[in-house]
């Protein structure tokens, strides 16, 4: 085909094809379909918002029937016209038009953009919008860089962005203090590279912290960049033993941080989570952590916590740990242990959750018991085998309310044997109370 020759719609060649009185009048298929095809007078950048390789290949090739110098006088404006002779319009749409692109993190589009508008400088904004995006295919493929991807990585929160460009293009000029002026306004990167457990990056950070850290017309960042303390809160939280870990042991990027924000709702966070190798790790390694030293306000101990997400493992590693504590407080100064790391909730919610295994667990290891509210909460929920254990083990029984919240709900089970179970009286021996309120039929 020749250049700037657009094949035709396919509606218009299904169209003629049916004609044979056309067949020896190519161009009038080519006119029709010229007339009809309104999509290569799209601009580019708009073209791209179609995602569509076949669109843009027809727009470049309607494009290239126009040459420069060889357009005829007073001939019609067009954007195809500009497309094909305009070098500064080029240019434009050419950026323009990587900005969609990367928008979508569409690195064949980039590609494409870039072998067909050959010679044009990116621009800056298209490789920070990029690094916004964490786009780090399409970075690689780039090969200018603009000085404020780094900081715009760190304040959109994408930290493998950052490690890349740091890696990849280290002499580009980039404005560090910028960069960690937005890590303390909220975008901390250490927050958000230990909350993803990131080792590569808290490791090239613990590098970096001889060079310009230190630099910066306030400071402020200094100390909010080295709350390594809370980098392992959050790390901790999101299960990342190995992060903790590297944290600890290079406790401050900035020198200064303490312990001070590793306090027990970490363990607790990380328990409710269901990260055992975190809680041991850390009650190991904070042996002054006290379960009742809770900040965050709660009517819930840890166990307590625990138990209602049905973590087994963890509560294991909590009783155990809290076990040895003990045992070292009365060994040191014969205390007994300090706060309530667990209280008949804790089998109560476990029950109303449906956790059987932690509620067989509980009444072996703990002697804090349930309430009816366990029963209760159990029939609410629809757990038949765990109203049976209870029933068969426990003697605090269950309210009207049990019978009441299972019917509610739809658990014709449940309502049947709590009906069964019980005599007329709503008794069975001294383990019931009334079960069930009158129901209107």
């Amino acid at each position: 085909m020749q250049p700037g020759v657009v094949p035709p719609l396919l509606v218009v060649e299904l169209l003629f094809r049916a004609k044979s009185d056309f067949t020896d009048l190519p161009h009038a298929t080519t006119s029709v379909s010229q007339f009809l095809d309104s999509s290569v007078e799209l601009p580019l950048h708009k073209a791209c918002a179609f995602e569509s390789l076949r669109l843009l290949d027809r727009i470049w090739t309607s494009s290239r029937a126009y040459k420069k110098n060889s357009v005829r006088d007073g001939a019609s404006f067009s954007l195809g016209r500009c497309l094909g002779t305009d070098r500064y319009y080029r240019h434009h749409q050419f950026n323009r038009s990587l900005l969609e692109a990367v928008k979508r993190r569409h690195l064949a589009m980039v590609m494409w953009l870039s072998s067909k508008l050959k010679g044009y400088l990116i621009e800056g904004e298209v490789v920070t919008a990029a690094a916004s995006v964490g786009a780090i295919e399409i970075l690689d493929f780039f090969l200018c860089w603009g000085p404020d991807a780094l900081e715009v990585a760190v304040l959109h929160g994408h930290s493998n962005v950052m490690w890349w460009l740091l890696q990849h293009t280290p002499d580009n000029g980039y404005d560090m203090d910028k960069a960690l002026h937005y890590a303390s306004e909220g975008h901390n990167i250490v927050h958000e590279v230990a909350a993803q457990g990131r080792l590569d990056v808290l490791k090239w950070m613990q590098k970096k912290r001889g060079v310009d850290l230190d630099a910066g017309s306030n400071g402020s960042h200094i100390t909010d960049l080295g709350e390594a303390s809370l980098a392992i809160h959050v790390a901790a939280v999101n299960g990342h033993l190995q992060a903790i870990q590297l944290r600890r042991l290079t406790e401050a990027l900035g020198g200064s941080c303490t312990a001070a924000k590793v306090t027990i709702d970490t363990v607790v966070e990380a328990g409710k989570n269901g990260h055992a190798d975190v809680v041991q790790w850390l009650l190991a390694e904070y042996p002054k952590l006290n379960f009742g030293d809770q900040q965050t306000p709660t009517d819930e101990t840890p166990m307590d916590a625990i138990a209602a997400r049905g973590h087994l493992n963890v509560l294991v590693v909590v009783q155990t740990m809290n076990v040895n504590a003990d045992s070292r407080k009365r060994n040191r100064d014969g205390s007994r242990k300090g706060g309530h790391v667990c209280t008949s909730k804790a089998m109560d919610d476990a029950a109303a959750n449906g956790h059987l295994d932690v509620v067989k667990w509980l009444h072996e290891n703990r002697d804090e018991g349930c309430t009816s509210r366990a029963m209760d909460g159990a029939a609410i929920g629809g757990h038949l085998r765990v109203i049976q254990w209870l029933h068969e083990n426990t003697s605090q029984g269950c309210t009207t309310g049990a019978m009441d919240g299972a019917a509610v709900y739809g658990y014709l089970d449940v309502v049947k044997w709590l009906h069964f179970t019980t005599n007329g009286d709503g008794r069975s021996g001294s383990k019931w109370t009334p079960s069930c309120r009158p129901m209107v039929a």
